[in-house]
């Protein structure tokens, strides 16, 4: 046999034997005697590492450290506290090690996670001439289960393969639970597979691993196969099966193994990792009364059965359940952690809920964390409070992408598109590298502000940094260009992808609706079915919306019998909007007003807003009056309505009715959000509202619109007062009418755009007046330039007179 390796020394003062004269020699082996029997006894009873340690003491003090026996007991005590340096210091004084001695220190390294030491300590017991046996291997097998020491862990299997125990059942057992821990399911398998005999733990590790690698039909598969050849189950297996039944969302089977549980008794009844699991299987399959059920009779529950009926009732947006449950979570006492809060910031529907959850965190002191800041900085931006949500994003560590995308997209979903970029450039600076949902919030932050030149920096970031363009990104370039007038840019994109989606064909219908082709929407739409897509009520919303644009009324009833006729689908509200916007646009009062009594839904807003809009272009007071009253009923505190209204009463000489209404709104304290024109130039925006003097450009400005205004009238321009609403002088509505922000902002551009080919493009707040309109399609023919306004229904190609509406929108 091989000499015994050194080890460092003991961590404890070894002493050598006190000398003692012959008279007392007797004396003192009698004594030794008795003690050794003494302690024994104390190390076969020992309870705790303090316990061993004082027995090992005394065993110094009495002199009796070198006792074979007494050396092997505490060495036992100490692996199995995973005392792992003092064991091994102890196996350099064991006169005769053997391989139980290394199995026990090889042992207590892979149960106290000293991987490494336990993988040095396996080559050292081979160094020293001992052959390892199939009680070490599982051992040292557990110890590779980081995907960085699988190479050792195939290394050992080859050795096991060597050894001829690759057929022993607790071995094989180690090796499929190592490769499925490292992601490597299929060796595990494949392991599995060639196995002879199979045993409980050896099913129970394929199951988990399949679990775990997400392979939840395999793992339900493996299961019934095990009950096949009737072995089993345990807890283990039990709650991986149901586990992997909730992941698939297999409520039939899920109830076929808790009638399993049922039938194997108390001891599995009552288990409380098999109820968690039971708990969690119910709530992902969406059947909460039943999860709800097994957690109200489980007769123990601990903090992961609270986290798995709390987040189910989230998922399934029972959030007054989940703060139920949270309270009465506190009232037993169980400790709330980090999982739980995280999961109640969801459940937040209030400004003061997500103050209450922020509290606890800040007094956990858990708001640094990324994850936890991230679902705080979201709640708080749904809540409309983005200065709690700023303050939170600059408390929060930002080493990976989730603070970041829920700040920016708090930005964007608060019509804070400005801050979004803002926040995109500082994020540009940290090397960081964006994700897709980084990059679609800054295009529809581009996309709200209609701002190109930004969108097209983003565009070209992306290409440069080699990002991937999935659908999603895809499908947001597309909306971005769409919705900033470019369409055919929109178009390049579109046809270059190679998987699109439902949503990208509808967003590239919605592109040509809104920038008034309504002829490609209808042709891409026959495209789209052709490929295999069926439409659902979206893509009919932007089909129905193109056609109202044009007025093609034929058409728009024809796509909306399809609907129901030919894919089977439900009109909503917004559908029944659409054909209320299009028939009244093409003056068909009487058949909307028809229309909207045949529905068999109640008439909301957007019905009652699209029959009030069409009276306006129309002049109908009556029926304008009557739509009117529906929507303050509805919704009294929207300004837009009562303006709509104003402007019908002014329209019709009824300005007495056109006052009543605007003191109206200043009774309840409504406003009308002032009219706000905005241009990009060398990527700043610049915003002008009507009379804007406030540019420093501002005298070049109103030079530029007088010339343009003496020009426009040598062409027959005569500016239509009648839209003026102020008792104001004549000359003054016309100068008003002169300063609108549309025309200030086209202005602006025209005085800096160096570049003829480029389209000057205006975005604005509000509908477009007439009298703008106008002008605008003469301006585009005097300067002869392409002039794009995207006003708040739809876009407007103005070029050499002539705009893309038809002078119908």
């Amino acid at each position: 046999m091989a000499a015994t390796p050194s080890f460092p020394s003991p961590s404890l003062p070894y002493s050598k034997p006190p000398r003692v004269s012959t008279s007392n020699s007797r004396t003192l082996k009698s004594n030794q005697s008795s003690n050794y029997y003494h302690f024994l006894s104390l190390l076969q009873s020992w309870k705790t590492l303090l316990h061993v340690k004082s027995i090992h003491a005394q065993i110094l003090k009495n002199g009796l450290e070198y006792n074979v026996n007494l050396s092997a007991c505490l060495y036992d005590g100490y692996t199995a506290q995973n005392d792992v340096r003092t064991a091994r210091n102890l196996l350099s004084c064991v006169q005769k090690p053997d391989v139980l001695s290394w199995n026990l220190l090889i042992k207590a390294c892979s149960r106290s996670r000293q991987f490494g030491q336990c993988l040095e300590l396996f080559v050292q017991m081979q160094q020293a001439g001992f052959d390892a046996d199939e009680f070490t291997y599982p051992c040292v097998l557990n110890s590779c289960v980081e995907p960085s020491l699988l190479p050792a862990g195939q290394n050992v299997h080859g050795r096991i393969v060597k050894s001829g125990l690759e057929c022993n059942v607790y071995v094989s057992s180690a090796l499929i639970n190592m490769y499925a821990t490292c992601k490597r399911v299929d060796y595990a398998k494949k392991v599995f597979d060639e196995m002879g005999d199979k045993d409980l733990v050896s099913w129970n590790s394929i199951i988990t691993g399949l679990l775990k690698d997400e392979r939840f039909v395999e793992a339900v598969n493996a299961f019934v196969e095990m009950r096949g050849q009737d072995v089993g189950p345990n807890r283990t297996s039990l709650s991986s099966a149901i586990s992997a039944c909730g992941r698939e969302k297999d409520l039939e089977l899920g109830q076929q193994i808790h009638g399993l549980v049922v039938k194997f008794g108390d001891e599995i009844v009552e288990d409380v990792s098999v109820n968690t699991s039971l708990v969690f299987m119910y709530a992902k399959c969406g059947d909460m009364n039943s999860s709800i059920k097994v957690f109200g009779s489980m007769p123990e529950r601990n903090a992961v059965s609270w986290n798995a009926v709390i987040s189910g009732c989230v998922q399934n947006r029972k959030m007054e359940e989940a703060w139920d449950l949270f309270k009465q979570m506190q009232l037993e006492d169980v400790e709330v952690g980090e999982i739980t809060l995280t999961t109640m910031i969801i459940a937040c529907k209030t400004l003061f809920a997500v103050k209450m959850i922020h509290a606890y965190l800040v007094k956990m002191g858990l708001t640094g964390e990324e994850i936890i800041g991230a679902a705080l900085i979201e709640m708080y931006g749904n809540c409309g409070s983005l200065d709690d949500a700023r303050i939170v994003f600059d408390e929060t560590s930002r080493g990976e992408m989730g603070a970041w995308n829920s700040m920016l997209l708090g930005y964007v979903r608060n019509g804070q598109p400005r801050e979004a970029l803002d926040l995109f450039s500082q994020f540009e600076k940290t090397g960081l590298r964006p994700d897709p949902i980084t990059l679609v919030g800054v295009l529809s932050a581009c996309t709200n502000l209609g701002s190109i030149q930004q969108g097209r920096y983003v565009h070209d970031y992306i290409i440069s940094k080699g990002i991937e363009v999935n659908v999603v990104l895809g499908t947001a370039l597309i909306d971005m260009y769409a919705r900033c007038g470019s369409v055919e840019m929109a178009k390049e994109i579109f046809e270059g992808m190679n998987v699109k989606d439902l949503v990208t064909w509808s967003v590239m219908i919605a592109g040509h609706g809104a920038n008034g082709q309504a002829k490609e929407a209808a042709d891409l739409f026959s495209r789209m079915v052709k490929d295999g897509f069926q439409p659902d009520n979206v893509t009919f919303t932007s089909l129905l919306s193109a056609c109202s644009h044009a007025g093609l009324v034929k058409e728009g009833w024809d796509f909306f019998n399809q609907m129901t006729n030919v894919y089977g689908l439900t009109p909503k509200s917004e559908q029944y909007a659409c054909m209320v916007d299009l028939l009244g646009r093409a003056g068909q009062l009487d058949e909307a007003v028809d229309f909207i009594k045949a529905m068999p839904i109640e008439p909301g807003m957007s019905v009652w807003g699209s029959l009030l809009g069409a009276c306006r272009i129309h002049n109908n007071m009556d029926l304008g009056a009557y739509a009117a009253e529906k929507l303050f009923d509805l919704d009294p505190e929207d300004p837009g309505y009562y303006v709509l209204l104003s402007n019908l009463y002014a329209f019709s000489g009824r300005r007495d009715d056109a006052n009543r209404v605007r003191d109206l709104m200043k009774t309840r304290g409504l406003r009308k959000p002032p009219g706000c024109s905005w241009v990009e130039l060398g990527g700043t925006i610049h915003e002008f509202y009507v009379g804007d003097e406030s540019h420093p450009q501002s005298r070049m400005i109103h030079k530029k619109l007088s010339e343009l205004e003496e020009r426009m009238k040598e062409l027959g321009y005569v500016a239509d007062t009648n839209l003026v609403l102020h008792d104001v002088e004549e000359e003054v509505k016309k100068e008003f009418l002169s300063k609108h922000s549309e025309r200030l902002a086209i202005a602006f551009g025209l005085i800096n755009s160096t570049d003829p080919g480029e389209p000057i493009r205006v975005t604005k707040n509000l509908r477009v007046c007439p009298d703008c309109h106008r002008a605008t399609k003469l301006i585009s023919k005097i300067v002869r330039r392409r002039i794009i306004v995207r006003d708040a229904h739809r876009f407007h190609h103005f070029d050499n007179g002539i705009c893309s509406c038809g002078d119908y929108w």
